[in-house]
């Protein structure tokens, strides 16, 4: 029996594996799940419906309501007033909500605004967090498939969410950027979708 058992791993070194296997596993089914919203989202046909984006039925507070983003403050008109795909409009919240709540500085309580604003045939949408930032350097290839900024540290991610939000943005034939925040503290996505 001793041979059988020599070489074996402890009872915590076991646990320690399983949780290793665990965790890998839960990151594989999240990169599939986002490879999957990738081709969704690259190849579906887009269903443009009037969506309200502020106020308090918008999409904006619903989608950070569900992540739990503790201070969220959303500026801007209430009601319809973009023309998009509500998947792919939700997609590209949750991507950029949820970073902010992933990336928060642990030194300070997260802040999260958003501005909403109509600019002729566009409708505006400002994101800022108060988190820990990406490089300036990094500000456009966080966008690329796979590409985590270099403040990601350990936080897990697939390096996908940004990508996605670059293709919902482009297929309603806007543009999406990145910046330091307003402060020189935390980051700024900017992105632009159609006015209903």
């Amino acid at each position: 029996m001793d041979e059988l058992t020599e070489g074996a791993p402890s009872p915590q070194e076991m646990e320690q594996l399983l949780n290793r296997a665990l965790i890998g596993a839960v990151h594989l089914g999240e990169m599939i799940d986002n490879m999957l919203d990738h081709a969704l989202a690259e190849g579906a046909e887009l269903h443009l419906e009037p969506l309200s984006l502020g106020g308090p039925g918008g999409l904006v507070s619903d989608v950070g309501d569900l992540l739990g983003v503790p201070s969220l403050e959303v500026r801007g008109p209430s009601g319809p007033i973009v023309r998009g795909d509500e998947h792919g409009v939700r997609q590209l919240l949750a991507s950029l909500l949820g970073n902010a709540v992933k990336y928060a500085a642990p030194e300070r309580p997260l802040h999260v605004h958003v501005d909403i604003e109509r600019r002729a045939s566009r409708v505006v949408v400002t994101v800022s967090d108060n988190g820990r930032g990406i490089p300036e350097h990094e500000h456009e290839t966080v966008f690329e498939p796979f590409s985590r900024a270099g403040t990601a540290g350990t936080v897990a991610g697939t390096g996908i969410g940004l990508t996605l939000c670059r293709l919902v943005v482009e297929r309603h034939g806007g543009t999406i950027s990145c910046a330091s925040g307003p402060t020189g503290v935390g980051t700024t996505f900017t992105f632009d979708l159609p006015a209903d």
